[in-house]
């Protein structure tokens, strides 16, 4: 599915394909895509935190490039800092379309199991609903921008279950007690 995606803001895949193991004899299933040398935005995160308007804009090209796969029915299910490459400009990069999963007609993925990073997932997706839309990429959007503003991920906790209950809870603290300079 990622293949067919053709965004600015997207890495692009080239080939998709399998290539025969000689020592197992299995076949294994290969893709190249696009060299993105920049590093990951996970790798940048600290120097987002003290200027919101580039923050505004990277989030901003990375949220176009979402909508640019869900209006094809592709929903990344995955998006994290990690997962957003930076080239040498600084533009945003979305890449890792691994859990990806194509939309029915009616705009929704039916899961055949949970996907993706806990931190970053959307309470539907932790709580392993039987259908996902989009908006758990855009809970994932919403996530990447409070850390890039805070340095911090706005849910927190010792251990998964844990974790798993602030995010269901859903109340982080608010940004502005975390980095005052937020507008």
């Amino acid at each position: 599915s990622a293949a067919e995606l053709r965004h600015p803001n997207i890495v692009p895949i080239y080939h998709v394909g399998e290539h025969l193991d000689p020592a197992s004899g299995t076949l294994q299933p290969y893709y190249t895509m696009a060299l993105v040398e920049g590093g990951s935005l996970e790798q940048h995160l600290d120097r987002y935190r003290l200027d919101p308007a580039a923050t505004a804009t990277l989030l901003a090209k990375t949220a176009w490039a979402v909508h640019h796969a869900h209006q094809r029915r592709i929903l990344h299910r995955d998006l994290k800092p990690a997962n957003i490459l930076l080239d040498e400009a600084g533009d945003p990069h979305v890449a890792d379309f691994g859990l990806a999963a194509r939309m029915n007609e009616s705009g929704v993925v039916v899961p055949e199991a949970r996907a993706g990073s806990l931190a970053w997932m959307a309470p539907e997706a932790v709580r392993g609903d039987p259908a996902l839309t989009t908006a758990v990429d855009i809970w994932a959007l919403g996530v990447i921008l409070y850390e890039m503003l805070t340095g911090e991920r706005p849910f927190r906790g010792a251990n998964r279950p844990q974790l798993e209950r602030a995010i269901l809870a859903g109340v982080p603290q608010p940004p502005r007690e975390l980095n005052p300079a937020i507008p």
